[in-house]
């Protein structure tokens, strides 16, 4: 007779509950970013490239990233592994203003019935969330960094050229970065100061959580923010992918560790 699975062992974490159900399964990521990545191109035969526009993917143990280049591009073509001091993946690249990258979760698919990796459709897909952790070294090098759910489309060069998005959007304001709420409906955009900051060498948790009508909810270490976004809806049949934006400001971001990324079906979300 085959093992049978107790309820306490999901609850002693030897069985996760997505292990139990395949779709919410393929959904699930938690990534802790503590592996060497594999590196290529956007086809994942080639080699990764630094050019301006150039899109390339970062494979680690636990999922498959894309990421688009951003400014005049990179000559410190990939993002680099800590192993010194294991802060995770370093994504600062060329120390440059105004050149910088967007991560994905998953392949920037704008058209086509595929789904990847972190993306989910409204109305149609259970409530959902996506979060991830990162730490700036210089946080007044960071103009902007972002990190939500976009509108499946095309990449863009401008946070703003985006039509539909629900985002943090952290930027420099003199020794900090500034943490806004910035949402966006067909090109209409409103910002939300949260009036917290983000300060050098520190490690911040964004999160979005998602009903499935679309209603998002906006977490900072898990906790809602002093000041919040409330009442933000993206429209029914729009899918919807977690990523990131970013660019170095005038005084540079230096490192930019990403630490960990999860997403999945909000009933299964852990702490």
């Amino acid at each position: 007779m085959p093992p049978v699975s107790r309820i306490d062992n999901v609850a002693d974490s030897i069985l996760r509950p997505q292990h139990l159900n395949k779709p919410a399964f393929s959904r699930y990521l938690y990534d802790p970013f503590n592996a060497p990545p594999i590196f290529a191109d956007n086809l994942g035969n080639g080699a990764a490239v630094g050019t301006t526009g150039a899109i390339n993917l970062m494979k680690t143990p636990y999922n498959t990233y894309e990421w688009h280049v951003l400014g005049a591009g990179q000559t410190i073509i990939v993002p680099v592994f800590d192993r010194a001091t294991s802060r995770g993946i370093d994504f600062g690249q060329d120390q440059v203003a105004t050149e910088g990258h967007q991560l994905r979760f998953g392949p920037n698919m704008p058209v086509g019935a595929q789904k990847p990796r972190g993306s989910y459709i409204i109305g149609t897909d259970k409530a959902f969330y996506g979060k991830v952790m990162v730490r700036a070294q210089d946080a007044s090098g960071l103009n902007p960094f972002v990190f939500g759910l976009f509108k499946q489309q095309a990449y863009q060069t401008a946070l703003a050229s985006y039509t539909d998005f629900a985002v943090f959007n952290a930027v420099v304001n003199g020794t900090v970065a500034d943490i806004q709420i910035k949402t966006s409906v067909a090109s209409v955009v409103t910002t939300v100061d949260t009036t917290q900051d983000w300060v050098d060498a520190f490690a911040i948790i964004f999160e979005l959580r998602v009903t499935q009508d679309g209603r998002v909810s906006f977490f900072i270490d898990g906790k809602v923010p002093l000041a919040t976004r409330s009442g933000f809806q993206f429209a029914p049949a729009t899918m919807v992918h977690f990523g990131t934006f970013f660019l170095h400001g005038t005084d540079l971001c230096d490192n930019l560790y990403y630490q960990s990324a999860e997403t999945g079906d909000l009933a299964i979300r852990g702490s």
